[in-house]
């Protein structure tokens, strides 16, 4: 495998030298086209929104690529997302070609190790932190794979100059792989479409048989959308379908070794696991419309529908040893068929404008209609709330603005918060009533059971930052967050659902620093500290101490004829007893008796780009063995070992 890594790695290399010597061949080139175009990237007000944190502080573009005769480039495709379309924000989003966090692939490292997962990129995903749910009405309660969606709020709407298309490929070491494609072309100048595929696959880093190809977890996602303004720009129409299929072949976790050594569960090729042949399954399927018509700019009507369909099951052809895995057989002691159906159907109408462009207004109300099936059960629940709200944004002054929104669901239940930003400090306060998910209150199949009947859950959340800027080379971003819940919702140590009577409150300190440590060297670091305090704070279980930092080098190399970014990802956390996985109902739960030890573990990347060809070379936790031979993301299941992880990212723009 590492021989094969290698061989691959050369190969990289070897296709890097026929685009070094076609920048040599362009060098000599000036388009005078590319000079006058008001959308040229050397332009410094059409920066790129994600350009890294250390360009900034250097007040320079790296790697700045010699554009070829056509005038199509990075910054005549351009992407709006719906929310700014809603409020009339005419923010445009530029494609990156920056080299910032290119080594990231994997889910887990997008969220900035801030979610428990079961060791491998597809797997099932547990916040470590408070989160705010998304809704106060009903909902299925099967969430641990809603990371990898496509959510309808961060779908990207594209305005395109010539035919746009993205290749993403990442072949990760012991069959880590992932597979990124977009197309976006506009058909006319108010009319665009675009479609996306996401794949990743993932073979089992524990418990694998001899046989190539072992899947662990297999995530298909595809979707379209498109955008259509008409002529006279009165009426406005924004569409979208997004289908993710997920395939876990469930683990069980790794049988705890008799020798009682924490180390020998790091031995991969010699553990076993406990379960053989489990299957769990999610099908999503989302629709979307959002459409407006301009009356005046200070009125204008529009409407928004989602139809959405979720289908989770479970399969375990039961031998003898999973009887002792699961808590409980109810049904059937030959198979476990458990299937759960969830239908959403959202109608929302309403009413907003722009007061001479400092003050943005919306009045909505929204109706939705939710079902869900339960397999053996009779009686599904179909519940019809109604809803109404409003939404509001205004500019105190040129840099700084409030944004405030707040909705009340027929029955008592609500939602409401404000956010201030401004140059110096962001400071928000949230407050949210929901209603128990399905789950939560009625579960019936072969392994669980439980007939509840929940009250409200209340959470409050409170959080800021200071931005403290200490020259031209030195941030600081002291801040906290500070959760209460009340009456709290979960799963307990016996894998059964429970609401405690009482209030939590969470604190969790931290600071954000970016430092200049010299002319192309750079540090980033985050650190947080929790505490908690309350009658029923120990539903929550967080690390003491939480930490990521990030050391690079960034410049230009090779005679300017390569940007490259070389550095390390550090991740840090304390001993605590994480929430463990019951694949049986799909969810987390409190458990007692396995505190996962502390952990550190370092990647080494090496990113850089050749005109716009981007690409990375990762090693994961190069640092193996030093200080700890390996770690632990939840309990009973190991993270990857050290690996050589490979990728190209490359975007044309004609």
């Amino acid at each position: 495998m590492f021989l094969r890594r290698i061989i691959i790695t050369c190969c990289l290399l070897c296709f890097v030298q026929p685009l070094l010597a076609q920048i040599e061949q362009e060098e000599g080139s000036n388009d005078p086209f590319n000079q006058n175009d008001p959308f040229n990237s050397n332009n410094p007000e059409l920066l790129n929104e994600q350009d890294t944190a250390s360009n900034r502080r250097t007040g320079r573009i790296l790697g700045g690529e010699k554009e070829p005769k056509s005038p199509y480039g990075p910054t005549t495709t351009r992407f709006f997302t719906e929310d700014e379309f809603f409020r009339g924000d005419s923010t445009v989003h530029y494609i990156d070609t920056t080299l910032n966090n290119l080594h990231r692939f994997e889910v887990i490292e997008k969220l900035e190790q801030k979610y428990q997962h079961l060791g491998a990129n597809g797997t099932a995903l547990n916040p470590i932190f408070p989160v705010l749910p998304a809704t106060i009405g009903r909902t299925s309660g099967f969430d641990v794979y809603n990371p990898y969606s496509l959510e309808a709020d961060s779908i990207r709407y594209y305005d395109t100059k010539s035919p746009y298309t993205k290749l993403h490929l990442v072949f990760g070491g012991n069959n880590r792989n992932l597979v990124d494609l977009a197309y976006a072309r506009n058909i006319n100048p108010r009319w665009n479409i675009a479609g996306h595929m996401y794949r990743i696959i993932t073979d089992k880093q524990v418990g694998a048989s001899a046989r190539r190809d072992d899947r662990n977890a297999v995530l298909n996602r595809y979707g379209f959308n498109t955008s259509y303004r008409s002529e006279n720009g009165k009426y406005a129409l924004l569409a979208s379908f997004v289908r993710m299929k997920h395939d876990v072949e469930e683990l069980g976790g790794i049988v705890p070794p008799t020798t009682g050594v924490i180390t020998d569960y790091y031995d991969t090729d010699n553990v076993a696991i406990e379960l053989s042949g489990a299957d769990a399954e999610e099908l999503r399927q989302d629709y979307h419309l959002y459409h407006q018509y301009v009356l005046t700019p200070i009125l204008q009507v529009y409407h928004r529908l989602d139809r959405q369909n979720q289908l989770n099951s479970y399969r375990d052809p039961l031998s003898q040893d999973d009887f002792s895995y699961y808590p409980n057989t109810f049904i059937r002691t030959d198979t476990t068929t458990d299937r759960f159906k969830f239908r959403e159907f959202k109608n929302e109408v309403g009413i907003k404008g722009k007061v001479e462009e400092a003050l943005f207004y919306a009045f909505y109300y929204k109706r939705r209609d939710v079902n869900f099936i339960y397999k053996y059960l009779q009686d599904d629940p179909y519940d019809t709330e109604h809803y109404i709200g409003g939404k509001l944004r205004t500019d105190l002054n040129e840099r700084t603005y409030l944004a405030a929104e707040a909705e009340y669901l027929e029955g008592g239940n609500y939602r409401a918060g404000a956010t201030i930003y401004s140059p110096w400090a962001v400071v928000g306060l949230r407050r949210m009533l929901r209603k128990p998910a399905y789950i939560e209150e009625r579960f019936f199949g072969n392994h669980y059971s439980w007939n509840n009947d929940f009250s409200t859950e209340s959470t409050d959340q409170l959080e800021g930052n200071i931005i403290a800027r200490i020259g031209e080379r030195i941030t600081l971003r002291p801040g906290a967050t500070i959760t209460q819940v009340t009456d709290p919702i979960f799963f307990n140590a016996e894998q059964q659902s429970e609401q405690q009577s009482g209030t939590a409150r969470v604190y969790s300190p931290e600071i954000e620093l970016e430092v200049g440590l010299a002319r192309n060297v750079f540090l980033e670091a985050e650190v947080i500290h929790t505490f908690k305090e309350g009658e029923v704070a120990d539903v929550f279980r967080i690390p003491d101490w939480f930490a990521n930092a990030r050391l690079y080098f960034h410049d230009n190399i090779l005679n300017d004829r390569m940007e490259a970014r070389i550095g390390l990802d550090v991740h840090y956390r304390t001993s605590y007893l994480a929430d463990a996985y019951a694949p049986g109902m799909q969810q987390y739960h409190l458990q007692n008796e396995f505190r996962v030890p502390q952990a550190l573990v370092a990647d080494f990347f090496f990113n850089f780009k050749i005109k716009r060809a981007m690409l990375f070379i990762k090693v994961t936790q190069v640092n193996e063995g030093f200080p700890y031979q390996g770690y632990f993301t939840t309990p009973n299941y190991t993270g990857v070992g050290r690996q050589i992880d490979l990728g190209i990212n490359w975007q044309f723009f004609d």
